[in-house]
């Protein structure tokens, strides 16, 4: 083996390995919601089916390894190179990172407060978060993420059936990103997902019986997500604090007067739009009138909310692959640069977690 591709393989093996600046370890599940009260929009005679995973405070047996990467974030990675034309790269090596997490660890018995953790559009998922849900978890959180099916990269629901994201919504993005519909599934999936938490916090049986905090309940997402987030935070009595990362709200998601708490990390791409009017309106197919007044709402809910801009920061870097760029296995060029942004990952990750957990702390602890 040469010298270099000893160096890669290390470098790629720490690629993730940051220090978690808070006192507690970190476990995980996943957990599979089926609400019969629901009709699928996609599989109409079926039920809505999702999948949650959940991080939360645990205690480490120091006699079992930390886990590998996750196989939904390396899929969603994977998915990230076809959009990207970079697709001779593999991604197989991505297995060989460790990170600081035990699937199943025993829980720490107390309650702790909730954060809800929403993933973009398309062909996303919650694990592509995890550097933000483990320190999150680190200060004593849970942390719920959940997968959107038909969104979501891949969702494995019952038969042992794979869904992948939505093809004709990929088609028919720049149109359905804002559509009402969606993000109304969304927020019902969310309902779904809190029915099952209540029942989960309620069974002696369950696994986490016991542990949420369910009136120190926050909620965060990114893109889509960050806009859904808001829409949750505004809507639902439920949510106390809100944290939307590069959501831009085209509409008055946003009350004008709220007791709710918001903050918004954003990169310069996405707030400060290139498009005129005119050519959104063309790409949206929305009337010119509403592509004005969105813009003006959104510029009053930036500035309404407690938020900051990240220089240099492309709207994918508030994901894992904020810090999987600069590892050797492919992301050193000049496609993925642009999306993820120019700027020193682990400098700009501990701004956008420092960020996180410090509104968390104000406004839920």
């Amino acid at each position: 083996m040469s010298l270099k591709l000893e160096c890669d393989q290390k470098e790629l093996k720490n690629a993730l390995d940051l220090n978690l600046t808070g006192p507690y370890k970190v476990g995980t599940i996943v957990h599979q919601v089926i609400d019969k009260d629901r009709h699928d929009p996609f599989f109409a005679s079926e039920p809505r089916e999702l999948k949650v995973r959940f991080w939360y405070p645990a205690i480490h047996d120091e006699a079992y390894p930390l886990e590998s990467y996750y196989d939904e974030a390396i899929a969603a990675v994977q998915t990230f190179n076809h959009f990207m034309g970079v697709e001779r790269e593999s991604v197989s090596d991505l297995r060989s990172i460790k990170i600081p997490v035990q699937k199943k660890a025993q829980p720490v018995r107390q309650k702790f407060p909730v954060i809800f953790l929403l993933h973009g559009y398309l062909a996303s998922a919650p694990e592509m978060y995890s550097l933000f849900a483990h320190e999150l978890v680190s200060h004593g959180y849970i942390v719920v993420g959940i997968s959107h099916t038909h969104f979501a990269n891949k969702v494995v629901i019952s038969g042992n059936r794979t869904v992948t994201f939505n093809k004709d919504k990929q088609s028919s993005f720049l149109s359905d990103y804002y559509k009402y519909e969606d993000q109304e599934l969304w927020i019902s999936d969310v309902d779904s997902v809190v029915s099952e938490i209540e029942k989960m916090q309620d069974d002696s049986e369950s696994f986490l019986h016991g542990l949420f905090d369910m009136d120190r309940v926050g909620v965060m997402g990114h893109s889509f997500g960050g806009v859904v987030a808001l829409m949750l935070a505004a809507k639902k009595n439920l949510f106390r604090a809100c944290v939307s990362l590069d959501g831009v709200a085209l509409g008055d998601v946003i009350p004008s007067k709220s007791s709710k708490i918001y903050f918004a990390q954003t990169s310069v791409e996405t707030f400060y739009l290139p498009s005129s009017d005119e050519e959104l309106s063309a790409q949206l197919n929305c009337p010119l009138a509403f592509i004005a007044d969105a813009r003006r709402e959104a510029l009053i809910a930036i500035r309404t909310l407690n938020s900051e801009v990240i220089s240099g920061l492309g709207h994918n870097g508030f994901t894992d692959l904020l810090l999987l760029k600069d590892s050797p296995i492919y992301f050193k060029n000049q496609a993925t640069a642009a999306m993820i942004g120019a700027v020193n990952g682990k400098i700009a990750l501990q701004a956008i977690n420092q960020g996180i957990t410090d509104f968390f702390k104000a406004n839920l602890k």
